[in-house]
């Protein structure tokens, strides 16, 4: 019989991150996605990154891109959020966005931080590619650039998705 009260149990502070990433994409005879590659563990990402306290998520996101491309982008076109897998230390929401980036030579961006590599792959590379979050992978389309959203529009975890 319960009296109301909370239980004694101990629970662990848990924190979320929230992130956001674009999907930057370019059509030179050939389909690219721009990815950021980490300098000596060599996996990508979509450029992107946390959103600070304070920010907006449209606002951080394109704070990011500027700190790690030195580019403005166009708009931003909400596509999917992907929770990651519970971490000790924490969770991660990525919120991903598709947009272009503007006034950029977008064959010859240069990552302005030490630890990225700015790094244009084949469209039809995507899922060879060690990519995370590991189900952004798995969810873009290979060989088109569609108008239409190219993610299931419901929220979904990597957990729900197979991914683990």
């Amino acid at each position: 019989m319960s009296d109301g009260r909370r239980s004694a149990l101990p629970t662990a502070e848990l924190t979320t991150a929230v992130c956001a990433h674009a999907v930057i994409a370019r059509l030179l005879g050939e389909e690219f996605l721009l990815t950021l590659r980490h300098r000596e563990q060599r996996w990508h990402m979509l450029p992107g990154g946390a959103i600070h306290s304070g920010e907006t998520v449209c606002g951080g996101l394109r704070a990011r891109l500027r700190e790690l491309l030195g580019a403005e982008v166009g708009d931003l076109a909400f596509h999917t959020a992907i929770e990651d897998e519970p971490r000790p230390e924490g969770n991660h929401v990525n919120l991903v966005f598709d947009t272009s980036l503007v006034g950029a030579d977008d064959v010859e961006v240069v990552s302005r931080n030490d630890q990225w590599e700015a790094v244009w792959i084949r469209w039809d590379d995507i899922r060879a590619t060690d990519l995370y979050p590991p189900l952004v992978r798995r969810r873009l389309p290979v060989g088109t650039l569609r108008d239409e959203a190219w993610w299931a529009t419901e929220l979904r975890s990597a957990s729900e998705d197979g991914e683990g």
